[in-house]
């Protein structure tokens, strides 16, 4: 009679794909937090520079 042959196979996760996984998770938050920071600075730069055109066009001296 032939003898049975045992082949494993791992059908879950390892701890290399889940490490990876975790990995580019941190990854994409982090893009997503500096793009939402520049952005942010951007708007606060041109409000600042809103502001300070019309309070110069406010004290500006009519003829």
């Amino acid at each position: 009679m032939a003898d049975e042959r045992v082949i494993p196979r791992n059908n879950g996760l390892s701890v290399g794909g889940v490490l990876i996984g975790l990995g580019v998770l941190a990854l994409a938050a982090i893009v997503a937090f500096i793009l939402l920071s520049a952005h942010s600075n951007k708007a606060l730069r041109t409000d600042a520079v809103n502001s300070a055109a019309s309070s110069l066009a406010a004290s500006k001296p009519t003829k």
